[in-house]
């Protein structure tokens, strides 16, 4: 008889003496013989599995022993990471010139196109990870909607701070702004000679330019409004002599401008008269900016938390009218929010 059949029988003996008191049916003992057999391969094929990944952890701790730049993808960087510190607010704009300033990069004053040059400030963490000479850091922004990559200038640079026996290391980079309004991401790896050690993606760039806007006109004025927004109520009067036209945008923004005709005064008067109403009220206020600023003239910005909104209020007087444009968003959306008002601000003109 064959080794095979030699096997077989014996599985039979020892299923039937599993049944010492039943009838003996064929098809059951047939089947515990099966399974014993199936039980038996599968229990060879875990030992191998065993034995690889005993293997290949003794090889990679040898590469790593010689050869200290070596990354291998699954075990050396295993509890290594990277993340984004994203702002509360979003990021706002910052020169190049402040930037490389900050980070102690440029000697003696900023060249005049630096300070013309605006961008965003990301920040990276790491976790994690032994920096080696090979380690390099790289830097993308991509358009979130067709994921295309743009070719825009960036700095670099490394922040090693030291607390204690503690080190913490951080990437800080500065990116062109985009061109074209949108939502962007910005995509950070290290790599090593051998490729990648730790990467991760940035939370959603609203990017806000001037060619977001379009004319608008109305009995007394002028001004640049967002393209395709919608116009909840147009120039519509309200008491006090006062006009008042508000636009819907996307992801829960809005822009109101409001108007009263043949009025002046001070800006800032206004908006301690309004904050000293938020304050006694019931809602939960916080006052984020309050200070003057020049949107070709002189104006009051105003930035507060009011309930679950952060909003916008830019003061100003033009042309013997008074004006205000108030810009409401999400907390996420602030600065996106805020560079619009900015902007009807700057772009409004008298009839």
């Amino acid at each position: 008889m064959s080794k095979e059949g030699d096997r077989i029988d014996e599985q039979v003996r020892l299923a039937v003496e599993a049944l010492p008191d039943l009838p003996v049916r064929w098809d059951r003992i047939e089947r515990r013989a099966h399974r014993r057999e199936w039980m038996g391969l599968v229990a060879l094929v875990l030992i191998g599995l065993a034995l690889t990944l005993v293997l290949a952890t003794g090889l990679l701790a040898g590469k790593s022993a010689l050869d200290p730049s070596f990354s291998p993808p699954l075990l050396s960087h295993g509890g290594a990471s990277a993340s984004f510190d994203e702002p509360a607010f979003g990021h706002g704009l910052t020169p190049l010139s402040k930037f490389r300033a900050t980070i102690a990069q440029a000697a003696g004053r900023a060249e005049a196109h630096e300070k013309k040059e605006l961008g965003y400030v990301f920040n990276v963490s790491l976790d994690g990870v032994d920096m080696s000479p090979g380690f390099s850091p790289r830097w993308r922004i991509r358009h979130r909607g067709n994921g295309q990559s743009l070719p825009l200038e960036r700095f670099s640079h490394l922040e090693i701070a030291h607390y204690g026996g503690d080190t913490s290391e951080a990437f800080t980079a500065w990116i062109e702004q985009p061109p074209r309004s949108g939502q962007y991401v910005v995509d950070f790896s290290l790599v090593s000679p051998d490729g990648i050690v730790v990467e991760d993606t940035s939370a959603p760039l609203h990017v806000v330019t001037r060619g977001l806007l379009h004319r608008y006109s109305t009995a007394t004025y002028s001004a640049g409004v967002p393209r395709g927004w919608h116009v909840d109520y147009n120039y519509r009067p309200e008491p006090g002599h006062r006009f008042v036209t508000r636009l819907e945008g996307p992801h829960g923004m809005s822009v109101l401008i409001d108007t009263t005709p043949n009025v002046s005064g001070d800006p800032a008067d206004s908006a301690s008269t309004l904050e000293g109403l938020f304050e006694n009220g019931g809602e939960r206020y916080k006052r984020l900016t309050f200070a003057r600023r020049n949107f070709d003239g002189p104006a009051f910005e105003w930035s507060f938390e009011l309930g679950e909104h952060v909003s916008t209020d830019i003061f100003f007087y033009r042309g013997g009218d008074g004006y205000a444009v108030l810009a409401e968003s999400p907390a996420d959306r602030f600065r996106e929010a805020r560079l619009i008002a900015r902007d009807v601000a700057r772009s409004l003109r008298g009839a």
